[in-house]
């Protein structure tokens, strides 16, 4: 069975209301493993890195969107401008580069 992504923006209403958030996004990845969850991410996905360059049309500069594994710890990247260089950031303290 392959591993399916979610898009649950509306997933968090408490979470946007509490941080003021103005726009979300979430993506669900439907595995356990948080370094399997990040590797199908940017391996299978791999949008994040043209997210500078060509944002889906929902997200703005100020949108915060969260990596939501199976395992309930999700990373979150707080908003598009800074979302490469965090998963980046991740990526090598995971040893994924």
């Amino acid at each position: 069975m392959s591993d399916q992504v979610f898009s649950r923006s509306a997933g968090f209403p408490a979470a946007r209301e509490d941080s003021k958030i103005k726009s979300m996004m979430v993506i669900e990845i439907p595995v356990a493993d948080t370094r399997r969850a990040i590797e199908f991410y940017v391996g299978q996905l791999g949008f994040y890195i043209d997210l500078k360059k060509n944002p889906p049309s929902i997200w703005d500069a100020e949108t915060e969107f969260f990596i939501f594994p199976a395992n309930g710890i999700p990373i979150m990247c707080r908003k598009l401008t800074e979302a490469s260089d965090s998963v980046s950031r991740f990526m090598e303290s995971q040893s994924l580069f």
